[in-house]
């Protein structure tokens, strides 16, 4: 299996493709254990299959990590919390209590203010969420995660949420008669309203705030003659969603990931990708990447093998990375402030092993965090393990 079938965008634009197999049942059984030290960090070891799709850090000693375990229709929600000494495994909320789901975002405000989002269901095709699917939309107040109220009631799925402070968005889509449409949910510090999403968006993946208010949320819009949707960027005005353009739109690039922090500095990255005979996303070219100078956006060539960025984030100190992965694995790359360079990233001891990195997150400028999925090709291209891997500020552990 390919890392863009593990980690590239479904057709519908929603979620992290999943298609893991042989990974036991979701429960206690499945343990996250710690090995060895790296550092004064533990590394852990999983006894379980799956991947990570997202990680947020309120501290050096409060980080989430989300996605999923299980395999095939039987895929579970995934959370880990760590407490500055080690990863462990968080029960879910009872909502989830022996239903499939997959949670894709996550962010933390505090370590008593933490949000997740997801879906309950399969995974979305091109006609959008089954209609089974519902989303998730889960929120920690210090003590356990519970679900939101006030959601939409049809198919849904959500994938990307933003907050601070009053202030929240949650993106998705939702599936209306059979076609896939941009679901946009605000939070005002009270509850939770549905936002109109601008005309031909079929969904939304990610979105970025900054405490002034501006907001960014990227997706995907269907592309006539290609099984490849186009990236779409939209922005909010203080009134409603408009649609803008970027410099790096084109037939089959597509935007993934999405950062914004004041003054008015936002980045946004993604891949190129063709569909192959066997209607596989495939990277064609190296990762792309755009910035936002307070009044246009600007491709910034990114070097290397083929390859997508899947995640961007920009850390304490202003310093700006991306992750993602290629044809030579995870890729890690940060912004020297006139190019991008790219970091190592250690997998593991087995030197066959090869993976992605889906998201990544920053609490201070040496405590980082990025997390995916690995495997080990020989072993069959289905057993795959959830990916941690920590900067301590000169190396990713």
């Amino acid at each position: 299996m390919s890392l863009m079938a593990r980690l590239g965008l479904s057709a519908a634009g929603v979620s992290l493709a999943m298609t893991m197999a042989a990974c036991g049942t979701a429960g206690n059984s499945q343990t996250v254990t710690h090995s060895q030290l790296s550092g004064n960090l533990a590394i852990p070891t999983f006894s379980f299959h799956g991947q990570l799709n997202s990680v947020a850090a309120a501290s050096a000693t409060d980080a989430w990590a989300v996605g999923f375990s299980g395999t095939g229709p039987q895929l579970s929600t995934l959370m880990l919390h760590w407490d500055g000494q080690a990863w462990s495994r968080v029960t879910s909320p009872a909502v989830l209590d022996g239903v499939p789901g997959f949670l894709i975002g996550v962010t933390a405000v505090s370590a008593s203010d933490a949000w997740a989002v997801g879906f309950t269901g399969a995974l979305p095709g091109p006609a959008g969420p089954a209609r089974s699917d519902r989303a998730l939309l889960l929120h920690w107040d210090g003590e356990r995660w519970s679900q939101a109220t006030g959601l939409p009631e049809t198919a849904a799925a959500l994938s990307g949420i933003a907050m601070s402070g009053d202030d929240g968005w949650a993106v998705g889509e939702s599936a209306i008669a059979g076609h896939p449409q941009a679901l946009i949910l605000r939070w005002n510090g009270a509850g939770w309203h549905r936002v109109p999403a601008p005309a031909g968006v079929a969904g939304l993946t990610k979105v970025a705030l900054t405490p002034a208010g501006t907001a960014w949320a990227i997706g995907a819009a269907p592309e006539r003659g290609s099984l490849a949707p186009r990236g779409v960027l939209i922005r909010w005005n203080g009134n409603s969603w408009q649609r803008a353009s970027f410099p790096i739109a084109g037939p089959a690039n597509s935007l993934l990931g999405i950062a914004a922090r004041p003054p008015g500095t936002a980045w946004a990255v993604g891949q190129h990708a063709t569909v192959n005979s066997q209607l596989k996303l495939r990277a064609a070219r190296p990762p792309l990447s755009m910035r936002w100078t307070g009044a246009a956006w600007q491709a910034v060539p990114a070097p290397g093998a083929n390859g997508g960025f899947y995640s961007v984030t920009i850390a304490p100190g202003r310093a700006v990375w991306a992750v993602g992965g290629g044809d030579a694995g995870p890729l890690a790359m940060r912004w020297t402030g006139t190019t991008w360079a790219q970091v190592p990233v250690p997998i593991g001891d087995n030197p066959q092993a090869t993976g992605g990195l889906a998201d990544v997150a920053f609490s201070a400028p040496s405590d980082g965090w990025a997390v995916g999925t690995y495997w080990i090709p020989s072993q069959g291209s289905q057993q795959s393990w959830p990916l941690i891997v920590h900067w301590n500020g000169t190396t990713w552990n």
